[in-house]
């Protein structure tokens, strides 16, 4: 498990659990908000005939939920990425970091070998800390209260 923060966030980074163990585990990270999802199984989620009934729809591959009142009601799968909030909104421009190959928030010089070819090792850290860049303009930009992924 590795943790960090940035600006007014905290993060956590664990292979240790999936999306399903979170909601298990920590239910409120989405009880009561509203979620984004981004990515289903590393692309876009339409809803179904139930999450439509529910209010959910869906504009630019992005799935809006209302606000959640139980965690069953979630899809989650491999690959997925949501973004939380405590009221509802509509996101604009959402680049999806879950498939970008390599993609963390530890540090870019801790998560590459320095064994490995200087140059490529310097293109890969400069890689990830341009998406990392990226990534935090939009948690900024947004405005969310959650990362999840």
């Amino acid at each position: 498990m590795t943790t960090g923060e940035h600006g007014r966030y905290s993060w956590l980074l664990t292979d240790a659990w999936g999306i399903g163990q979170l909601l298990e585990h920590c239910p409120q990270a989405v009880l009561q908000r509203y979620v984004v999802i981004a990515a289903f199984d590393s692309g876009p989620l339409s809803p179904n005939e139930n999450e439509l009934a529910m209010g959910w729809h869906s504009e630019k591959d992005l799935l809006y939920t209302t606000k959640v009142g139980s965690v069953g009601v979630l899809p989650f799968d491999n690959n997925d990425e949501w973004y939380v909030f405590d009221s509802p909104v509509v996101v604009s421009n959402c680049e999806v970091f879950v498939n970008a190959g390599g993609f963390t928030l530890e540090s870019p010089n801790q998560y590459f070998d320095t064994t490995w070819d200087r140059r490529i090792f310097q293109e890969d850290v400069e890689r990830l800390a341009n998406m990392q860049a990226r990534f935090w303009n939009q948690m900024e930009r947004f405005g969310a209260q959650y990362y999840i992924s």
